[in-house]
């Protein structure tokens, strides 16, 4: 990085702190974006960030952390609503069904939904791809593992069922589903461990009824 805080990329360094004392560098190398950011807002915002910056791993002492496989626009939210920066955020109904599929693979993966999802029903990001009981809107099978992030449970149900019983298999016994409009359901659209080796609409379902809702999108099977 040079010494004005931009990458070789010529990308100029964000700050979002003035006392920051790391520096973030988001999405791959080619299009890597620095984010001056505190470690302790960070350890503050979810259990992941808490453990990577806690003394006894090499994180904490860094100056630069590296996230090349996270989306940069998906993190850079995050990270502003984590440093309090809300003017900088999206407006309401702001986010495209994209990006807001990326925020929830971030937040899935850093466990940190807590903090994000009061700005999702605060904005409406989510609101204009809401599954709901007598919607015509055409499936999305990724709103699965949206509204299972983000705690929609009655979306999810709704969504589930209708996916597992209009769902059609692609040539070979243990093809993936496809929806509808012939889009084939790959296993990142949904939530981990929907989908079996086998992917008739009878297991599809019985997959999917054996996990519960709890707070926050978390997910857990059932104990028989």
């Amino acid at each position: 990085m040079s010494a004005d805080g931009s990458t070789s990329n010529g990308h100029p360094s964000i700050v979002l702190h003035d006392f920051g004392n790391v520096t973030l560098l988001l999405g791959a190398e080619d299009i890597q974006q620095p984010v001056l950011a505190s470690t302790a807002i960070l350890r503050l915002a979810g259990p992941v960030w808490k453990a990577m910056f806690e003394r006894h791993w090499a994180e904490s002492e860094a100056s630069e952390i590296a996230f090349p496989d996270d989306d940069v626009d998906a993190m850079l939210l995050v990270l502003r609503i984590a440093h309090l920066r809300f003017n900088e955020i999206p407006a309401k109904n702001g986010l495209s069904f994209e990006a807001l599929l990326d925020l929830s693979v971030v937040c899935d993966k850093y466990d940190i939904v807590s903090i994000v999802r009061p700005f999702l029903d605060l904005h409406c990001w989510a609101e204009p791809y809401m599954v709901m009981a007598g919607s015509f809107r055409t499936v999305r099978p990724e709103w699965l593992l949206v509204s299972w992030t983000f705690g929609y449970s009655d979306s999810f149900d709704i969504l589930a069922r209708r996916v597992a019983f209009t769902s059609t298999r692609s040539s070979g016994c243990n093809a993936h589903p496809e929806c509808e409009d012939g889009k084939i359901i790959q296993d990142e659209m949904l939530p981990p461990g929907i989908l079996g080796k086998s992917y008739s609409p009878s297991v599809i379902y019985s997959q999917i009824t054996l996990y519960q809702r709890q707070p926050f999108g978390r997910l857990t099977p059932e104990l028989a």
